[in-house]
């Protein structure tokens, strides 16, 4: 049985957005919205080469699966790379809610930001996660409707974790 042949100029092309987007979004931005955004044109395109094949040639249809099959492994890989920035975060975190809670102990009352926090609990603040944009923890003192809170972005543009300091839990804040 012979095997259908490959665009491979076109799954080159497709592979190499695929993993620029991934790049890009994982270790420079931290987001989610670029690969999605590419992986939405790759779809169309990958089905797009599906539906002309079946009317032409069979390459056609296996390249425009593997194409969608492309944008499938590189999201899942963005998925796998977030929820190690985000376990990886809130790791890091501890040392500076351990500073919160001691600055508390010794004033009453939550710092204003975590500039506050050093040098006297903290020789620096830690980064959140390790991309050049939205890596830092920020500190949300108590307001009326809300406790306080420790966070990070966790995905541009999706949303952020947060660290409530009364109930010591974790949690989403969109």
């Amino acid at each position: 049985m012979k095997l259908p042949k490959v665009r491979i100029a076109t799954l080159r092309a497709h592979a190499i957005v695929a993993s620029v987007a991934l790049a890009v979004d994982a270790f420079l931005w931290g987001g989610v919205a670029l690969l999605i955004l590419a992986a939405l044109v790759g779809f169309l395109s990958g089905l797009a080469l599906m539906v002309r094949g079946i009317f032409a040639e069979r390459e056609r249809i296996l390249t425009g699966a593997l194409v969608v099959a492309t944008y499938v492994v590189a999201l899942l890989i963005l998925a796998r790379i977030v929820a190690l920035h985000s376990t990886g975060a809130q790791a890091r975190a501890e040392p500076v809610i351990r500073a919160i809670d001691a600055y508390r102990a010794a004033h009453g009352d939550y710092p204003r930001n975590l500039a506050e926090l050093v040098p006297a609990y903290l020789p620096s603040i830690p980064r959140a996660r390790y991309t050049l944009w939205m890596s830092e923890y920020w500190f949300s003192p108590p307001v009326p409707e809300r406790d306080a809170w420790l966070s990070f972005t966790l995905a541009p543009p999706i949303g952020a974790r947060h660290f409530d300091l009364d109930t010591r839990r974790w949690g989403n804040a969109d």
